[in-house]
């Protein structure tokens, strides 16, 4: 109690003492580079006795943020000054986001010397925590442009060149202006893949003066991104050509000023990127133009204009929006043609994706507008779904089927949503009903389905374990129903709505079709050979044959692997399963991770654990993975010798039981158990890498 008090009092005295002194305020600080959107700083009070960060803080209402009591500013004087206390935010404590996802707070630091310039603050050294670099004393100082790329003429923007698929090398020679040794940003290219519909990712190696060299394949000439920094993603899109150089100093603090809350609608710090060589100047007006064009309407206020719309009032309202984007950027003489080009391309697949977006659009600007749930929301707007006739914007905007389309970085993955588009090719049948009427169903479930079809029809609250589970049993069914209602979609909409048939969208269709089975783990069949060795582009072609042929490699290269260990249950009743799979590891750590192997995100996250389990590999830790049947049996076994660990791969009866048992509401789910055994985290849902690396540290203990 005594300690409480004397703290509050120290806090009082050193908060009298910064009234008092005399205060220099830097408000707005420029900032070279940071690695968060949740924190800036607002301004900056500066005394002989303290320096006080006046912060803003934004973030998803009802969610907390913490700053850590081993946050200090480093100065460029090389010293640290250590935080002393907050005010309005209490340190190592949640802090609880309002309504409005935005809040205020003070954190006191010693004075700085006069001598001091600038400032880096650091909210305790782990990987995810807040960092802001190069907070400048000085207010806006000019950018140091090196000579090559001052006097570099760009001159008049290049024509766009022909969109053909045939793939090459692109090199990116740059450098990061005012970028220090230490900030860690992690740049990468993000790289369209037009045969996965995705992206690739290239890291960059930063040397210690900014500059970076970089060379990376890409399938045509096209747009990619350039993403700087960890939690907070600063991208810039350039132009690229293979075979060709593009030179690019990037302006990390006027980067950072555009990706500001606080800052954004002030003065420029200079140009966004400065760039020579080949396609110098289409990327000098994209950098510089683009920002200033007008864009497809997000936001809050959007989704209040959008609230309570039916499919074609949505439908009308978004066309409407993007035809008056198309006219002003048509009238602007001051555009050239190939700016004029890409930028409308963007736009337009922008809107096909919000149109194709519909439910959940409309479910989320009901959230916005009526504060409901997403249930609650979605049931509002998933039983009125559009015609037919409603995706005719495909004819009006015949982006997808455009040459010039591979020249967009969205353009991958708008083909790939492309095949989900929001229709019911049932005519209102539930997912239960076309259960029943696939005939594959056993006889015992019969009457669950029937009763679960007459409640969703009468909108009554299901089970929803329950039909989860059923659905888990059946996916393999559902899978063929899924099948067919994309047959459909492509048969009814796509094709009399794009060029019935021809051109790069559908070679991209048969692409990712074909690229999915070797993501799945699933090489080629001798049929599967000869449909890729008929696709009409070479270089699909052989991409598709070097992943086949890499998925072989991979697969031989696994039986080989120590490092995982598969399981059997062996004979054993439901009730005592879980304990049979986890009682040997008793007085060890132990996750369990309830995953599948068509599940993205169950990879995702095991992918982002991987540093994890090597920085705790010195701890008595358990990695115990559970899938069910639905996970084919061959794909699994290719896929767990890279997921070191303890497998098990269950029956559907046993994967029920266990999901009715712990309540698991879907994959992933992890379950924590400590050295006794006992049950002590349950997540639904992959929590994050330092969620998940503090708890499973402190049942280490």
């Amino acid at each position: 109690m005594i300690k409480h008090v004397c703290a509050g009092l120290i806090a009082l005295f050193f908060a009298a003492l910064s009234l008092q002194a005399e205060n220099k305020v830097v408000k707005l600080p420029r900032v070279v580079a940071t690695n968060t959107a949740s924190v800036e700083i607002k301004q900056i009070e500066l005394s002989d006795t303290a320096t006080v960060l006046d912060m803003g803080a934004w973030y998803r209402p009802h969610y907390w943020i913490r700053i850590s009591k081993d946050t200090y500013l480093r100065g460029d004087d090389g010293k640290k000054y250590p935080v002393r206390f907050g005010s309005g935010i209490k340190l190592d404590t949640e802090f609880w986001m309002p309504d409005s996802g935005t809040a205020s707070f003070k954190l006191h630091f010693p004075a700085l010397p006069k001598s001091v310039k600038s400032f880096d603050f650091i909210e305790s050294d782990c990987e995810d925590c807040f960092k802001i670099y190069g907070v400048s004393l000085q207010g806006d100082t000019p950018v140091s442009v090196p000579e090559d790329y001052r006097s570099a003429e760009t001159g008049k923007p290049e024509a766009l060149p022909e969109p053909r698929i045939e793939g090459g090398n692109v090199t990116v020679v740059g450098k990061l202006l005012e970028y220090q040794p230490f900030y860690d940003l992690k740049p990468m290219f993000r790289i369209p893949e037009l045969w996965r519909g995705s992206f690739a990712e290239h890291p960059v190696t930063v040397n210690e003066d900014g500059s970076f060299t970089a060379t990376f394949e890409v399938a045509s000439a096209t747009q990619v991104a350039l993403v700087i920094g960890t939690m907070n993603r600063m991208t810039m899109n350039l132009f690229v050509c293979p075979g060709d150089t593009l030179y690019a100093a990037v302006n990390l603090p006027e980067l950072t000023r555009r990706n500001s809350h606080l800052r954004k609608d002030a003065p420029t710090l200079g140009q966004l990127c400065y760039f020579r060589g080949k396609m110098a100047a289409i990327n000098n007006e994209m950098t510089t133009r683009f920002p200033t064009l007008p864009k497809m309407p997000e936001g809050q206020e959007f989704m209040l204009d959008i609230a309570g719309m039916s499919p074609n009032q949505y439908k009308a309202y978004c066309l409407e929006k993007e035809r008056a984007i198309e006219e002003a950027v048509q009238s602007d003489a001051t555009l050239s043609e190939a700016c004029r080009t890409l930028y409308l391309n963007n736009i337009r697949l922008n809107c096909i994706d919000m149109l194709n977006m519909l439910q959940p659009m409309l479910a989320e600007a009901l959230i916005t507008r009526d504060k409901i749930s997403w249930e609650d929301a979605y049931a509002k707007v998933r039983t009125n779904l559009p015609d037919v006739s409603y995706f005719d914007y495909l004819k009006t905007l015949p982006v997808l089927n455009d040459p010039q389309a591979i020249f967009s970085l969205s353009y991958p993955q708008n083909v790939l949503y492309s095949r989900y588009l929001p229709i019911d090719p049932s005519e209102g049948k539930t997912m239960f009903r076309r259960l029943l009427e696939s005939g594959k169903v056993e006889a015992a479930d019969v009457p669950v389905l029937e009763k679960y079809d007459a409640m969703q029809k009468e909108n009554q609250k299901l089970d929803e374990e329950a039909a989860r589970n059923l659905a888990q049993k059946y996916m393999e069914v559902l899978q063929e129903i899924s099948n067919a209602d994309r047959s459909f979609i492509l048969d009814n909409i796509i094709k009399p709505n794009l060029s019935e048939g021809k051109g790069y969208y559908f070679d991209l269709l048969d692409v990712m079709t074909y690229a999915g089975k070797l993501q799945d783990f699933m090489p080629f069949t001798e049929s599967d050979k000869e449909a890729v060795r008929n696709i009409r582009i070479p270089y699909f072609v052989n991409k598709l044959e070097e992943m086949n042929n890499q998925l072989l490699v991979t697969i031989e290269e696994n039986k080989k692997k120590s490092g995982y260990t598969v399981n059997e249950v062996g004979e054993v009743s439901n009730e005592d399963l879980f304990y049979s799979m986890v009682s040997k590891f008793k007085g060890k750590v132990v996750l369990v991770d309830f995953w599948a192997t068509w599940c993205g995100p169950c990879r995702m996250a095991m992918k982002q654990m991987l540093p994890m389990k090597e920085q705790l590999k010195d701890k008595d830790i358990i990695y115990l993975f559970i899938a069910g049947e639905n996970s084919p049996k061959q794909t699994w076994e290719n896929m767990i010798p890279d997921i070191h660990g303890e497998h098990y791969r269950v029956t559907d009866e046993q994967w029920n039981f266990l999901s009715q048992k712990f309540a698991i509401e879907g994959v992933p789910t992890y379950i924590l158990l400590d050295k006794e055994g006992a049950i002590a985290q349950k997540y639904t849902g992959f929590p994050g890498v330092d969620t998940m690396k503090n708890r499973l540290f402190e049942l280490c203990k």
